[in-house]
């Protein structure tokens, strides 16, 4: 369980005053996440670490619309696609997961709903997002890399480069952030909607747009280029591999 300290209930707090609309109490899922990242990724002075909080929630958001998949995977629909789910082994053994089931919760689609893509794209305030990021070549960059050291290294700016491996927070913070979905019972199919959510509203955070003081301001177009060059990727992890248990 995530201890409700008095720090998380503040960073929490700072989540439901910028979206009032949500209309969300301490106890809901999303300002569950929200506070998380906000506190976890914050020095003792409250300073947000910006690049490495996107990055986190980008890594953590991708995994968990793997969990999201697997979920799927139990439909009759989805048991009936080819390629829904597929397992890659290594020449080293390492185990990663891809397929179509994945992807929808990653892009979206028109037959599927929302994806994360859908989610954080409106965060960047350009119009133009969709011409800019293009997203089939980070899923082709993510596929020529497993196995490498450039897998799941963030291609942004040098200015914007997180300082901790998205692979390092996410064995950190998945498992943690799991049992506390489980303790609040919240079905594996809204993780998409829930993370996707959360990552809007932290935008403004790490753009420096909220009363909270960052290590450096990310602009928005910045973090949701961050977000999906590492949600990809660890969409792709394997789940035993992290110390996560399904």
């Amino acid at each position: 369980m995530i201890q409700f300290t008095r720090r998380f209930a503040l960073m929490a707090g700072s989540l439901l005053i910028a979206t009032p609309s949500l209309a969300m109490s301490p106890d809901d899922p999303m300002a569950r996440i929200g506070g998380y990242f906000l506190m976890k990724y914050a020095d003792p002075n409250g300073v947000l670490r910006s690049a490495d909080l996107i990055s986190a929630l980008g890594g953590v958001s991708g995994f968990f619309a793997q969990l999201r998949a697997r979920e799927l995977l139990k439909t009759p629909a989805w048991q009936a696609r080819k390629g829904a789910l597929v397992n890659v082994e290594t020449k080293d053994g390492a185990h990663y997961v891809f397929g179509d089931a994945i992807n929808v919760g990653l892009y979206g689609s028109s037959e599927d709903g929302l994806g994360l893509w859908n989610y954080i794209a409106p965060a960047a305030g350009d119009p133009q997002i969709e011409s800019k990021i293009d997203l089939m070549e980070i899923a082709a960059h993510t596929a020529a890399t497993v196995g490498d050291p450039a897998f799941g290294v963030a291609r942004v700016p040098p200015a914007y480069h997180p300082s901790e491996p998205a692979l390092a927070a996410l064995k950190r913070d998945a498992p943690v952030l799991l049992a506390e979905l489980q303790r609040l019972k919240v079905p594996a199919d809204q993780y998409v909607t829930l993370f996707g959510g959360t990552a809007q509203k932290i935008v403004p955070f790490v753009a420096g747009e909220r009363d909270f003081k960052v290590d450096a301001k990310l602009p928005p177009f910045e973090a949701v280029r961050l977000f999906m060059e590492t949600a990809v990727p660890m969409s792709k992890i394997d789940p035993g591999s992290i110390g996560v248990r399904l």
